[in-house]
């Protein structure tokens, strides 16, 4: 006979029978105990999992209506042992299916929060009736974030990030939680997000319904670089925008060394840009460059243009409203 056994745990709690030997009576008392544990088990695990299924697809959906703001939904994807993110903004009265996504990647140690302040695209959406995904690059402690464009930028492109992928569960987490047309799909990207809009369009094309980018180069060289890197070959045609500051000091237009870091790396002008998609495209899809006289890196909208210095003749462009008048010339 045992004087003291351990019989079951339950949560944080242990049940100890001491001090008696254990009779019949008491034997029986501890089965029904642990068959009771075991059901409640049972039931909190399928509870779970039945919450966890309803909240995929219902999730911001309340009484039939969806709630129009900004959430952020994490991914399966992890960087430093934290879950990768995007935030998703569902305009006010959205249509009831076949959503229009335009994702909008940010520039280097910028923010999914960072570019949907600055764009503008949150407040166009409200009144046009599309939806939009800020994806998240890498970083540290949600700061410094950026992308592997394959040619730049930083540690993500060191450290060989495959953001291809994570942009591609980005869609797929979106298509799965909200009606979200998978034919209508459009990019946009600023800067070093620019620069991951042409890879994704090249990698991904078949995806990808028209891409804009901002103030990006689609390739650059670097004495650095231990192997040049080049962007593939599309599959499909992509319709494409390209919007450029004629005064960038960061991504100069015609393309060569920034003048802010003349030994950096050498990039390949709009131009070229703009000849690679429209080589590719052939007559099947449009590519149109437009050139902001006097205009420098920032993304040229209302943020921005708010400020004293800005050049004459841009005092109301938008780039969202240029984008979105864009994307939907490729909806006809």
């Amino acid at each position: 006979m045992r004087n003291l056994t351990r019989v079951a745990r339950l949560g944080f709690n242990e049940f100890l029978i001491a001090s008696k030997p254990i009779g019949s009576f008491q034997r029986k008392q501890l089965f029904l105990l642990k068959t009771e544990q075991d059901d409640m088990k049972h039931l909190l695990l399928l509870l779970i999992v039945l919450l966890s299924l309803c909240s995929c697809r219902s999730a911001n959906l309340v009484d039939g209506q969806w709630k129009s703001g900004t959430y952020t939904h994490k991914t399966n994807i992890k960087f430093k042992g934290l879950k990768r993110t995007y935030n998703f903004h569902i305009p006010q009265n959205p249509p009831e299916d076949h959503w229009k996504l335009v994702v909008v990647l940010h520039g280097a140690f910028n923010t999914a929060k960072g570019i949907e302040e600055q764009s503008g695209f949150s407040e166009l959406s409200d009144e046009k009736g599309f939806c939009v995904a800020y994806p998240n690059g890498i970083g540290l402690f949600g700061l410094l974030q950026h992308w592997n464009a394959g040619h730049c930028c930083g540690k993500a492109v060191k450290d060989g990030i495959d953001d291809v992928a994570f942009l591609n569960t980005v869609i797929d987490d979106l298509l799965e939680r909200y009606p979200v047309d998978p034919e209508h799909l459009y990019f946009v990207g600023h800067s070093n997000g620019g620069m991951m809009v042409h890879r994704y369009a090249a990698e991904s094309s078949e995806r990808v319904a028209a891409a804009a980018v901002v103030a990006g180069a689609i390739n650059s060289t670097s004495a650095k670089a231990k192997e040049e890197w080049c962007i593939p070959e599309p599959s499909n045609a992509v319709p494409f925008l390209l919007i450029h500051g004629t005064a960038d000091p960061a991504v100069p237009h015609k393309g060569g060394n920034s003048p802010d870091k003349p030994e950096g790396p050498k990039y390949a002008s709009v131009f070229e840009a703009a000849e690679f998609w429209r080589g590719h495209n052939k007559d099947e899809a449009v590519v149109e460059v437009e050139l902001l006289e006097g205009w420098g890196h920032d993304w040229p909208g209302r943020y921005f243009m708010s400020k004293e210095g800005v050049p004459k003749g841009l005092e109301n462009y938008h780039a969202a409203d240029v984008i979105w008048s864009f994307f939907k010339t490729t909806m006809e």
